[in-house]
């Protein structure tokens, strides 16, 4: 699977606390970013309002993601 700039690779870990793919290679240099579980629980009591629309953004993706697999016909990027 390519992952294009953006994407975002274990939410559903982060969400759920189950473990997700083993890891991720890449073949060019590459900038990311990692948030844990202990960092989200950090986030919602320090900054709720950042958490809350992080949070949200996360399940907006992961229910395209979703509806994608379920409904290969529906458009996979509508907002």
């Amino acid at each position: 699977m390519e992952i294009v700039t953006g994407a975002t690779i274990g939410e559903m870990s982060l969400i759920d606390g189950l473990p997700d793919s083993p890891g991720c290679i890449t073949s060019v240099p590459t900038d990311f970013a990692v948030l844990t579980q202990e960092g989200l629980d950090k986030l919602q009591q320090q900054a709720p309002r950042l958490a809350n629309k992080l949070l949200l953004a996360l399940l907006r993706k992961m229910t395209r993601r979703l509806r994608g697999a379920s409904h290969p016909c529906a458009p996979a990027n509508v907002h």
